[in-house]
C-alpha cells in the first residue's frame, strides 16, 4: 500500500467492562466496523473536497482542460477510481486495521502525491488525522461496546 493510516487501539478496559455481561469483545468484528468507518470517512473527504480542511481549488487552467475533454472540475473526481480504490485491511493477527489506497501502482502513487504534495500538486489530504482515526475508532468502540450490552441483557432475560 502506498499510502495508509494504520490505528492501534488497546482493547483492555473495553473487554473487562463486557466481562461483567459474560461477554468478550472480538476484536477483527470491531476492527472490521473500524476500518469500513475509515471508508466511509474517506468517501465522504472525496465528496466534501476535503472534510477536515478543504482541498485547494483546481487551477482555471485544469478546469479549463477538463471542459475541452467532457470532463467535470470536481477535484479529484474526474473518473472517480482513485477514491474507489480504497480498500480496508484488518492484520492477520487481529491487533490493528489499515486503510489506504490499493491496486496499480498508479492509484497509491497519486494518492500519496495528492495527500502530501509535491511541487506541482497541492496537498489535498485523502485520509484521516491521527486525531479523526483515533475518535472514529473510539466512536465505533462506544456504538460496539453498546450493541453488545443490549444483546448481552436480551439473552439474560
Amino acid at each position: 500500500m502506498s499510502l495508509g493510516v494504520t490505528i492501534t487501539v488497546n482493547t483492555k478496559n473495553a473487554e473487562k467492562m463486557l466481562a461483567g455481561v459474560g461477554q468478550k469483545l472480538k476484536q477483527r468484528e470491531y476492527l472490521t466496523l473500524v476500518g469500513q468507518a475509515l471508508l466511509q470517512w474517506v468517501g465522504r473527504n472525496f465528496e466534501d473536497e476535503g472534510t477536515e480542511k478543504r482541498w485547494k481549488p483546481l487551477s482555471p487552467r485544469t478546469i479549463a482542460g477538463r471542459r475541452k475533454r467532457g470532463s467535470g472540475a470536481r477535484i479529484l473526481r474526474d473518473t472517480g477510481r482513485m477514491a474507489m480504490s480504497f480498500v480496508s485491511t484488518v492484520s492477520r493477527t487481529g491487533q490493528w486495521v489499515s486503510v489506504g489506497a490499493a491496486g496499480s501502482k498508479t492509484h497509491g502513487d497519486l494518492a500519496r502525491w495528492h495527500h502530501f504534495g509535491t511541487r506541482r500538486v497541492p496537498v489535498r489530504p485523502l485520509l484521516p488525522s491521527k486525531n479523526a482515526g483515533r475518535k472514529i475508532a473510539m466512536d465505533e468502540m462506544t456504538n460496539y461496546v453498546n450493541v453488545v450490552v443490549v444483546e448481552a441483557n436480551r439473552g439474560a432475560s
